[in-house]
């Protein structure tokens, strides 16, 4: 167990015994901060400063170590928690980029590598990607059936993806019939509205190659 989750558990046992009556359970608390000094402050960002931690302790009034080192917890897992949600949006706009460099065009619509958008460029069910085509277009889409479909993976390894501006589309086939053309292939067709709320990656698609040209005749 790591050594917050530990002091974590400990302190609330030992201040559920303070309220009960337990007038040794404040010593106890400050006993084992003493004997855990140096893993305790290392977890809490403090390498090199447990002696400082250990005061700061010691000059809490009795009814205030309990609460105090529980909000401190409490404190310290939210700043964790939101830079992992930093972390995961930096990644995933990352790997949105790398999709957006190597989408291919056909007519209106642009190819997309799935399989890396659903490895890297997911970031939670409730958020969005937005594809935007210089063009003039975006289409948004849901990430909650993105986190599905890679879940399915092995069963439908086969499966491509392309986006116009209708949305994203993906199309794969599951069984002979439809390989064959007896059955239509499985898909899924995905746009949000404009309007949906949150955060989103942006995959940047490149000019569609006519596009690019008249461009160049024109400069």
């Amino acid at each position: 167990m790591k050594p917050i989750d530990a002091l974590k558990r400990f302190v609330t046992a030992k201040e559920d015994e303070r309220l009960s009556g337990n007038q040794l359970a404040v010593e106890e608390i400050r006993a084992y901060v003493s004997e855990n000094l140096d893993d305790i402050a290392e977890a809490f960002g403090y390498p090199g400063q447990a002696q400082s931690f250990r005061e700061n302790v010691s000059r809490l009034e009795d009814e205030n170590v309990g609460k105090r080192l529980l909000g401190q917890i409490k404190a310290h897992k939210a700043k964790l928690a939101e830079a992992r949600v930093v972390d995961v949006g930096a990644n995933a706009q990352k790997a949105a980029d790398a999709v957006g460099a190597s989408a291919t065009w056909a007519g209106d619509r642009a190819t997309i590598d799935l399989g890396a958008l659903l490895e890297g460029a997911l970031s939670s069910r409730s958020e969005f990607i937005e594809f935007a085509n210089p063009a003039g277009w975006t289409v948004k889409v849901p990430q909650e059936p993105l986190f599905r479909l890679k879940a399915l993976r092995a069963t439908v390894k086969n499966a491509t993806a392309y986006v116009d501006k209708d949305g994203l589309h993906v199309r794969w086939i599951r069984n002979l019939a439809q390989e064959l053309g007896w059955k239509p292939a499985g898909g899924l067709n995905l746009v949000a509205p404009p309007s949906a709320k949150g955060w989103t990656a942006v995959v940047n698609l490149p000019a569609r190659p006519e596009v690019a040209e008249i461009g160049a005749v024109a400069a």
